[in-house]
């Protein structure tokens, strides 16, 4: 019971984890065909001020 719990919340972690950088991507990705440069991209992913 304890081992089908622990590999029920690294799949649960892992899951949320591949997720979540797949919507980083996407908006990476949606940033870029709306015409920003790289630098400005960098800018974004780093959050800071312009």
């Amino acid at each position: 019971m304890t081992i089908s719990s622990g590999v029920l919340a690294f799949v649960i972690i892992y899951n949320l984890t591949d997720v979540n950088i797949s919507e980083i991507i996407r908006k990476i990705t949606t940033i870029k065909v709306l015409g920003f440069y790289d630098n400005e991209v960098s800018v974004y992913i780093e959050g800071r001020d312009i």
